[in-house]
């Protein structure tokens, strides 16, 4: 019944993904929702690429096909920029994936995954680059030796990775983006394909590759181009949301813990208000817990139970970054806006309710959005959430948004556009201060 349950959640998604999209063709000028924060400083950047797959895709979304006996260099390079720690990079192979070659990234590190007949290799090094700036990136075989640099240092090599892709073939040689040719489990060492980041000035093998930048300029998904300057977070576009199965937050020992509480904090910088940020639902979507922002009222609503309410005004922070928590014990809700804390009692069904449906009975907690908007805010024009979030704990658990159940395409896991001029890249902040 879970299983079902969560499966047409992401069914719904899919179906409001599509109608949003028919909309969006005739909307109107003016919306129920406005910016009451700046708008996004940072523009589109053309010329860029971001690799980042869609959510429900295991394949990749562009494929680049060379004839093996017209590569005259073994040598790629591009510049990257990501502040996210683990995804593919690119996928290249021939004899359709039987001789294999991924560089990725690990803990920020690059890595590279060699798997062919003669070699099975994991290997990773060189500098940290997940800081949100640009780094160039090197990866070429000599005499079937891979050689990996970063920023035209050497980050690390690869001796002898087998037979050479091009040895005795005269077929084609694919380099992919956002996703694999070959099965998940054939990787030597499990990855997390999606990452969120970009590229730009790239060349691969030596060859004119006019077709990649052709697509990149000519898509209608303006997502598949890149913020100009980015800052960490997650960034939500108003057209979906995140959501996580709550069991994914609980220890061993939090259902036998009679002094449980449910914690949670997390910073928001908003564009629009009129919009669901959280919500925690049974596993049938009947609302718990909803954190809304009110436009008309200018503040939060916090709605926990059948009676609980806390209403706030908006901090004066907040359109530069505001910090939340929430934390509800067996008899009171604290819910706090930077130094602001608002403490209310709460009834005791409402609690074990919360308290049940999250720790056995499969609650779900959203992020942006939840379903069933105008069912459950039928007086109310709702949206889903437009802005940045980020330092996101549930539990005491840090959230990764590649790590949810399931994420909205538009739903940026790790970056930010900047939404202020002094919202800058953190390669150009740094040189402007000296800082490094």
């Amino acid at each position: 019944m879970m299983a079902f349950n969560l499966f047409l959640i992401v069914l719904e998604f899919l179906l409001i993904s599509e109608a949003q999209h028919l909309y969006w063709k005739t909307a109107p000028l003016f919306s129920h929702t406005y910016n009451f924060c700046l708008p996004p400083f940072s523009s589109r950047e053309p010329r860029t690429l971001s690799i980042t797959k869609a959510w429900e895709d295991t394949l990749p979304f562009f494929t680049l096909s060379f004839n093996v006996t017209e590569i005259t260099s073994a040598e790629s390079y591009f510049e990257i920029r990501t502040f996210d720690p683990e995804g593919l990079v690119f996928y290249g192979d021939t004899k359709d994936g039987e001789n294999s070659f991924i560089l990725a990234m690990r803990n920020g590190h690059l890595e590279v995954q060699i798997n062919n007949d003669f070699s099975k290799v994991t290997k990773s090094g060189g500098p940290k680059i997940n800081d949100g700036k640009w780094h160039k990136v090197n990866v070429t075989n000599v005499n079937n030796n891979i050689f990996v640099q970063c920023d035209d240092k050497d980050a690390f090599s690869v001796e002898d990775s087998g037979q050479p892709m091009m040895m005795d073939y005269r077929g084609l040689m694919r380099i992919a983006f956002g996703g694999l040719y070959i099965n998940e489990s054939l990787l030597v060492t499990p990855l997390r394909i999606n990452l969120d980041a970009c590229i730009r000035n790239w060349n691969w093998l030596n060859k004119d590759t006019p077709t990649l930048l052709n697509w990149v300029e000519n898509q209608i998904n303006v997502n598949k181009r890149c913020y100009s300057r980015i800052r960490t977070g997650s960034y939500f576009h108003t057209m979906g949301l995140a959501v996580f199965i709550a069991e994914a937050f609980n220890g061993k020992a939090a259902s036998v813990d009679e002094n449980w509480t449910f914690t949670l904090a997390m910073a928001v910088n908003p564009v629009k208000d009129n919009a669901v940020l959280l919500a925690i639902t049974t596993a049938d979507h009947l609302p718990l817990l909803t954190l809304i922002l009110q436009s008309r009222e200018k503040g939060f609503l916090l709605t926990f139970g059948n009676d609980t309410k806390i209403q706030t005004p908006f901090p004066d922070t907040l359109c530069h970054g505001s910090k939340l928590s929430l934390v509800i014990s067996e008899t009171n809700i604290t819910f706090q806006q930077e130094d602001q804390a608002t403490l209310q009692p709460i009834k005791k069904a409402d609690y074990r309710a919360l308290k049940e449906a999250w720790l056995d009975k499969g609650a779900l907690f959203f992020l942006g959005g939840m379903p069933g908007l105008q069912s459950a805010f039928p007086h109310q024009l709702l949206s889903y959430f437009h802005g940045c979030i980020w330092d996101i704990m549930v539990q005491g658990q840090s959230i990764d948004l590649d790590r949810a159940y399931y994420k909205h395409d538009s739903i940026s896991s790790h970056s930010c556009p900047a939404l202020h001029l002094l919202d800058e890249d953190p390669e150009v902040k740094n040189e402007q201060t000296g800082l490094e």
